[in-house]
């Protein structure tokens, strides 16, 4: 049951570490543009990281700033800047195997509120974590491999 818990443990790291190695940098390729009238931004903390739900007018759906790029957000300027019924421009970049689409760029007039520099450098950060994971990921089946014919030689005694 052990060995069960080990190998799903090391599958999900495979899954996640796959997810950040190929993640690719925002770019106007992998992004679609979104034009409406704010309408809301709401200010979502979980487990000590803030993210943001911005809302338009023209539809219902939720477009997200991510915890994981919420530090490129100027949300204090933007909140100061911008009112309900202003004109926005939001990108949405779809580069993630595992997530749903997240604002890259969050634009009213020539402001851009969110920096893109600033999410690629995150995302060029972030490629160092998937090489150690594999690293660890070899070291333990290799571990798993060698502990099972070690039982096996120990039981044929």
């Amino acid at each position: 049951m052990k060995r069960i818990a080990i190998i799903i443990g090391l599958c999900a790291l495979a899954i996640v570490s796959i997810n950040m190695l190929f993640t690719k940098s925002v770019s106007s390729k992998n992004s679609i543009i979104i034009r409406g009238h704010f309408q809301s931004i709401i200010k979502q903390v979980a487990k000590g990281e803030n993210s943001y739900d911005i809302y338009i007018q023209e539809n219902d759906k939720l477009y997200k700033i991510s915890a994981d790029y919420s530090g490129c957000f100027q949300h204090d300027n933007f909140r100061n800047a911008v009112s309900t019924g202003q004109l926005i421009q939001i990108s949405l970049c779809d580069n993630e195997l595992l997530r749903k689409p997240f604002v890259a760029s969050l634009i009213v007039g020539n402001i851009d509120y969110i920096s893109k520099d600033c999410i690629n450098a995150k995302i060029s950060d972030n490629k160092l974590i998937p090489i150690g994971s594999f690293v660890f990921i070899v070291i333990m089946t290799l571990y798993l491999i060698y502990n099972k014919d070690d039982k096996a030689m120990r039981n044929r005694r």
